[in-house]
């Protein structure tokens, strides 16, 4: 289904600084959160998201995670309609 030029599109342009991935995708997470697992990291730049779980799980007993798309804001009522939309006809 997915294809490598569709990867490339996703894929940030900084490497991790734990894993030194550099198929890093474009992610972000609530800033409180981030600072709590973050706390007392010096240099506390760029992870990708499987070493930021590591160190979010280490830290706080997880059972799962959440995943939720980021929509440009500009587009998002329009994403929102279309969605609503295409659950109706369903």
């Amino acid at each position: 289904m997915s294809n490598k030029k569709e990867i490339e599109k996703i894929i940030g342009d900084i490497p991790c600084m734990d894993c030194k991935t550099d198929k890093n995708i474009v992610w972000f997470t609530d800033n409180v959160f981030w600072n709590s697992v973050m706390e007392g990291v010096k240099g506390s730049g760029i992870l990708c998201i499987f070493c930021f779980v590591l160190r979010a799980e280490n830290k706080y007993k997880l059972i799962g995670w959440r995943l939720s798309p980021e929509w440009q804001w500009k587009k998002r009522a329009n994403i929102r309609d279309l969605l609503t939309k295409k659950k109706k006809d369903e």
